[in-house]
């Protein structure tokens, strides 16, 4: 779980409902997320967060994250799609990795904590990815249902 346990951090975010915090990270990019969000009357759309205000203010679990990709396979192939966009440094990626699945990891010049995923485990990969990208726990392949 993600730090589920702060009191005070689970108060601020609970100002919006766990599916727009999901729909928010999944779209691995702050002005997106917090349009998401100012949506539901949250904050002035006219100003954006760091990624970092996002990871204080997200309290859903890594299951809760898994489950909503899983019920959406358009939205997994978004995110792969955006990572291969991305060209900021340093950041998280996930890239296809034929014929072994998926490779996700860490760039800045050099790939760091890098982690092979077979195609079967794509929610995971991508799930993995959403984390990394928001600076949240990863994700711990003992934990996973």
């Amino acid at each position: 779980m993600l730090k589920n346990d702060d009191k005070a951090r689970r108060k601020r975010a609970g100002r919006f409902p766990m599916k727009k915090q999901l729909e928010a990270a999944a779209t691995v990019h702050p002005y997106e997320a917090w349009m998401v969000l100012s949506a539901v009357g949250i904050g002035d759309s006219r100003t954006v967060p760091e990624r970092k205000w996002f990871a204080e203010h997200f309290f859903f679990t890594r299951n809760d994250l898994l489950g909503y990709l899983r019920a959406d396979h358009l939205r997994r192939n978004e995110i792969v799609n955006r990572s291969l966009d991305n060209r900021a440094l340093p950041d998280a990626y996930i890239v296809p990795d034929p014929p072994n699945g998926f490779k996700m990891g860490w760039f800045d010049g050099a790939d760091h904590d890098v982690r092979q995923y077979s195609e079967e485990e794509a929610v995971e990969a991508v799930a993995d990815y959403v984390l990394a990208y928001w600076g949240l726990d990863r994700l711990n392949r003992s934990e996973e249902p």
